[in-house]
């Protein structure tokens, strides 16, 4: 987790303080993100989506088959991404987020690790 939300950070050329003020939090509860790993909060997730339209899948399940960024849209440039992103409503379900996040780290392990088995299912029925 703590990796990625240093991606986002970096992809978007952000301080970690003007990171942490974009999306809600202060620069001390960032820093306690990436330096202890946790999981961020859903409501920090929701505004990670609708800020820089991160895919919370990519955010929360540790596999490389999900995209950062929700419908592909990668291969716009930080200023695009973020006029595109303003105009966007999040686009994932909050109660699931909102339950997600009431679960213990060890649920919340257990239940990526589902995703992603269901993942590489669907990928291999595809080929």
């Amino acid at each position: 987790m703590k990796k990625k939300l240093t991606i986002i950070q970096e992809h978007f050329k952000l301080t970690k303080k003007d990171f942490a003020k974009k999306i809600g939090i202060s620069a001390t509860a960032y820093n306690n993100y990436i330096n202890e790993g946790r999981i961020p909060a859903t409501d920090v997730i929701l505004k990670l989506n609708e800020v820089f339209h991160i895919n919370p899948n990519w955010l929360l399940v540790n596999d490389s088959s999900e995209d950062m960024f929700m419908n592909n849209i990668t291969t716009l440039t930080s200023e695009e991404h973020k006029e595109y992103a303003a105009d966007k409503a999040p686009l994932v379900n909050i109660d699931i987020a909102n339950d997600f996040n009431q679960l213990s780290s060890l649920q919340q392990e257990y239940y990526s690790l589902l995703i992603k088995a269901d993942l590489v299912k669907n990928k291999m029925k595809e080929e």
